[in-house]
């Protein structure tokens, strides 16, 4: 009976964190966004767990989830971390800070594909941050923001 409990409720965590950082391809995120709707914002945060920036940044991406997730606005942290970080970094760092904001990481071997495809004025750096609204409004930010700064951003595309 134990060792089906620990099977079980194993099988169980085990579920759950590979449900937290979803792998994406580029075309997947292409695909996601060419589709956003007039009314929705998207706000796609490239990032990964040894830039510095990037960790700072993070939150402030989280807090614009959770405030604005039900006025049509969709953050999404797209990690670049290598594959061989993927389980021992990625997931844990997300599981520690308990983010709720979908987390994907980029399965793209090929950076110059991934930089290009993402936006041709992207050089590759990171933190950057993409943010669309429809088809009417696309701006790419190779920066690290404050939380006022996204604020700034965000509030004028849902009004």
């Amino acid at each position: 009976m134990r060792i089906f409990l620990c099977l079980f409720f194993g099988s169980i965590f085990f579920h759950l964190i590979g449900q937290s950082v979803k792998p994406i391809t580029l075309e997947e995120l292409q695909q996601q966004i060419d589709q956003v709707a007039e009314d929705q914002v998207y706000v796609i945060n490239f990032w990964a767990t040894w830039c510095k920036p990037c960790l700072e940044e993070l939150p402030y991406f989280e807090a614009i989830h959770e405030k604005y997730a039900d006025q049509g606005v969709h953050v999404r942290l797209v990690s670049l971390d290598f594959e061989s970080k993927f389980e021992a970094t990625v997931i844990p760092y997300i599981e520690k800070k308990g983010y709720t904001a979908p987390v994907f990481w980029m399965n793209e071997s090929d950076g110059d594909k991934l930089i290009n495809g993402i936006h041709e004025s992207w050089t590759g750096a990171i933190p950057a941050t993409y943010v669309i609204k429809g088809s009417a409004y696309k701006k790419f930010y190779e920066q690290a923001f404050t939380q006022q700064e996204l604020e700034n951003i965000v509030q004028p595309l849902i009004r």
